[in-house]
């Protein structure tokens, strides 16, 4: 069943069996899953939050040529939650999540609050990327955890307030009155990707 788990995964975000995982920070693996296994749920977890960003970038951007940023929040809104939805599977699932929300369904977990503040640590080189075992009554679960930065095209609707457009920051104040995702600068962490394959 494992391997059944990790094959359906990998075959999704057509990762070839070759593909060397990132190196750049996962905890150390759980004494119930060898290395290798590890680095395939490493490996097809990066490759599917590549393939979720790409999808949300097309269509941001579609958006945005459309009708300007302001057209682009629909985006995040609605389809953000739908490409989510159509990357996860029976055995594995991709969210977004951040400690400063926009949306309430985003809003990280105190167990997530935790990984975000090590990506956010200064003292050292923060890791690429966290990984977690959890055991539960139904088994193990494997978490895959990616920091999200903020890009420049970002600011344009997570920016300072005194720099977002008047018509953007009222369609954020229409669809978003408790909005608290604003404020950030470029290369600040706005949140994480979550994989979770339920193993």
């Amino acid at each position: 069943m494992r391997y059944l788990i990790i094959i359906c995964l990998s075959a999704a975000m057509l990762v070839s069996c070759g593909k060397k995982a990132d190196e750049g920070g996962p905890d150390t693996p759980s004494a119930a899953v060898d290395r290798h296994t590890n680095r395939m749920l490493a490996t097809a977890s990066g490759e599917l939050i590549k393939k979720f960003g790409k999808e949300l970038k097309t269509e941001l951007m579609s958006a945005m040529n459309e009708g300007g940023p302001g057209n682009a929040i629909g985006v995040c809104q609605v389809r953000a939650p739908e490409i989510a939805a159509a990357n996860s599977g029976d055995f594995w699932s991709i969210r977004r999540v951040t400690d400063r929300n926009r949306n309430p369904d985003n809003l990280a977990s105190d167990i997530e609050m935790g990984m975000m503040s090590r990506f956010e640590d200064s003292t050292g080189t923060p890791p690429e990327y966290l990984v977690a075992w959890n055991v539960t009554d139904s088994g193990k679960i494997y978490n895959y955890y990616r920091p999200i930065k903020v890009a420049p095209l970002c600011l344009k609707c997570h920016g300072a307030a005194a720099d977002i457009d008047d018509a953007v920051a009222a369609v954020l104040a229409e669809k978003y009155p408790d909005d608290r995702a604003i404020g950030y600068k470029e290369g600040d962490i706005r949140g994480m990707f979550v994989v979770e394959v339920r193993w």
